[in-house]
């Protein structure tokens, strides 16, 4: 699930899932953010934090229809590819099983990248 800052909640899933899953899978995550702020950035860290919740009700979750997956592997490239999808939109190509080869591959020279900036070792 995706916070968009237009007070919506966006959900791709590129495996099976019903509208009441949908719903319940992002009430958990925005629950999960109202913790955070609570209890660690307000209660732990002394942060001066508005006081607003956030629910479905405040930000109605819609559909991101993301293509379905065909294997086993694909979920985490999936989701990557859907968050960019998300904040690019409409210059990013729609998310597809086809194209999983070319965002692994450019996933992989993003991360082999980073590592070289950071001189971790090979």
């Amino acid at each position: 699930a995706v916070v968009s800052t237009q007070s919506t909640g966006v959900y791709y899933d590129s495996g099976s899932y019903n509208k009441r899953g949908m719903i319940a899978r992002c009430s958990f995550q925005l629950q999960f953010i109202n913790d955070f702020r609570v209890k660690y950035l307000r209660d732990m860290l002394g942060m001066e934090i508005e006081n607003i919740v956030i629910s479905s009700e405040t930000h109605p979750i819609i559909d991101g229809r993301s293509e379905k997956q065909r294997n086993s592997f694909d979920c985490g490239v999936f989701a990557l590819a859907n968050v960019e999808r998300y904040l690019f939109q409409p210059n990013f190509p729609p998310v597809s099983q086809s194209l999983m080869k070319l965002h692994r591959c450019r996933y992989l020279k993003e991360l082999f990248n980073l590592s070289r900036d950071l001189e971790l070792p090979e």
